[in-house]
């Protein structure tokens, strides 16, 4: 078994630029402006200075003329409050500014990309400062990480590929703990005594606006352009909303062509008016109780609608979903909010656990 990261003997390890011959080609990206991409039928990923969802920050159309970079690749942030944030791109993706794509110049395996990955990352952050010293200007040049050498000097990739197994080996473990945590607590719901509400009832029902992507520009306002993707919560940006129709926040966004479904804190704006919100009609939720009821809507009715059959407004206030009571036969919101309160004390134990193995 390998040890843990802390325990690593790094004195033997060896500096290696990431041009070297055992490593990278370093190319700029695709260097484009998310706020002028279309998503009128989008299939490309694209890849910005994030330091989540593998630094996806969008989906976007493909640009005629412009091929993008194939899976497989490594991106970089260089500078920026994620300075160094570096991801496998696991499908064909484009760049925006001030990131880097490293191609291997060998075959190389997913676990040593994930290895040489979080190297690079802690890196980054630890000798290089946002705003001040950026990777931008060191990473042709200075730039080097510490890797494990074999006994010609050259990188060892078998010391990696076993180092990052025996990571995936644990942290499945404890994610499987974690599953079966979560269905122990589900079995233990009795909804027998549950009732059927009609969403007419419960919710008022909103149809959002139609904002144009290349009308967004990203950082000119505070106001969430919140769009159907999964990603980010769906947030796209922020923008100067002062031109257009302001939707409520505490409610839920509701991708009327993708059934997605997210919660939104904030008062906000959208792009396209087949997505809708849906809000309570006499009581003032938190945001627990919307989770709850996102996750009852997701489970009733995810089968029923997608992209062979959107769902609209009016569809759904036609439909019913059930939920707990309280002793007037009233939804109860107390035990909504308490049970995601449960579920996340948990998933933040095992967090915690996972923060120890790797």
């Amino acid at each position: 078994m390998v040890a843990k990261m802390s325990k690593i003997n790094v004195s033997k390890f060896k500096r290696f630029p990431l041009y070297d011959d055992n490593l990278f080609t370093i190319d700029s990206g695709t260097k484009l402006d998310k706020s002028k991409m279309s998503s009128i039928n989008p299939s490309i990923n694209f890849v910005g200075r994030a330091n989540a969802n593998n630094g996806v920050t969008d989906f976007i159309d493909k640009i005629t003329d412009l091929d993008p970079y194939p899976a497989g690749l490594l991106t970089i942030s260089l500078g920026g409050e994620y300075l160094g944030s570096c991801f496998i791109q696991d499908k064909p993706f484009y760049t925006s500014q001030n990131v880097n794509v490293l191609i291997p110049k060998h075959n190389m395996s997913d676990r040593c990309k994930k290895y040489i990955a979080t190297v690079i990352f802690k890196e980054g952050r630890l000798y290089y400062k946002a705003f001040v010293d950026e990777l931008n200007r060191h990473m042709k040049t200075d730039f080097s990480i510490p890797l494990p050498v074999d006994s010609n000097g050259c990188p060892d990739w078998a010391y990696m590929e076993d180092y990052i197994k025996n990571i995936e080996i644990n942290v499945n473990t404890s994610l499987t703990k974690l599953l079966i945590a979560k269905e122990t607590e589900l079995n233990k719901i009795d909804i027998s005594e549950w009732s059927t509400f009609s969403i007419d009832d419960l919710f008022e029902a909103q149809n959002t606006g139609n904002i144009l992507a290349r009308n967004v520009i990203d950082g000119s306002g505070e106001t969430p352009f919140v769009t159907a993707s999964g990603i980010n919560n769906g947030v796209a940006g922020y923008i100067d909303a002062s031109k257009y129709k302001i939707i409520p926040g505490n409610s839920i966004l509701v991708g009327g062509k993708t059934f997605t479904l997210s919660y939104q804190e904030k008062d906000f704006v959208s792009n396209d008016s087949h997505n809708f919100t849906l809000k309570l009609k006499d009581y003032n939720a938190t945001k627990k109780e919307y989770l709850y009821l996102i996750s009852v809507l997701k489970a009733e009715l995810s089968d029923k609608y997608s992209w062979g059959d959107a769902v609209t407004k009016n569809k759904i206030l036609k439909e019913s979903i059930h939920l707990p009571v309280d002793s007037k036969g009233n939804p109860n919101f107390k035990y909504m909010s308490q049970y995601i309160k449960d579920m996340e004390e948990t998933i933040k134990n095992y967090l915690t656990k996972l923060q120890t193995i790797v």
